[in-house]
């Protein structure tokens, strides 16, 4: 039986360290604490993102510190990249960002149709991102205009 969980009001880590507990309301049932194993958390996080990529459209630009309106990080099959690098993220409104050693593009197998973008790829630390195709192709023609205005901006260092 599926539980209705319309608030999330806090979570924290469980007194043996072995549990995340997030109190939050449910739809017919009221107040609710879910006990989800340590083990399985970065589980959740990618099923729910997985979900959010579905019911949402693709990112929205994000505006720099600058003031200059930036896409969302790039996804395209790369080489190795230099090693993870911070935005100034101590500033307000700042944007936090690390450069993957490899990322790649693909098309998901089962369930929705979606295009996945995978960073790291099977290293520990891997993170993927799902965009339905639609948004996929607008992501992608951003990342390209972007690319081609930074390769063609002089006045600013490349990474190496």
């Amino acid at each position: 039986m599926a539980i209705s969980i319309v608030e999330v009001k806090s979570s924290r880590l469980s007194e043996t360290k072995g549990e995340i507990l997030v109190a939050g309301k449910g739809k017919y049932i009221g107040d609710v604490e879910l006990s989800i194993a340590a083990t399985c958390v970065d589980d959740l996080i990618a099923a729910l993102n997985r979900a959010r990529g579905v019911t949402t459209a693709a990112p929205a630009a994000v505006e720099a510190p600058s003031g200059r309106v930036s896409p969302p990080a790039t996804a395209a099959s790369a080489a190795a990249a230099p090693a993870a690098q911070n935005g100034a993220a101590g500033s307000p409104g700042a944007m936090r960002y690390e450069i993957p050693k490899k990322c790649s593009v693909i098309a998901s197998r089962g369930g929705p149709k979606l295009v996945l973008l995978v960073f790291e790829g099977q290293a520990s630390d891997q993170k993927a991102y799902a965009l339905p195709p639609d948004a996929a192709s607008k992501f992608a023609v951003g990342v390209a205009r972007t690319s081609e205005a930074l390769l063609g901006d002089a006045s600013e260092p490349q990474p190496r």
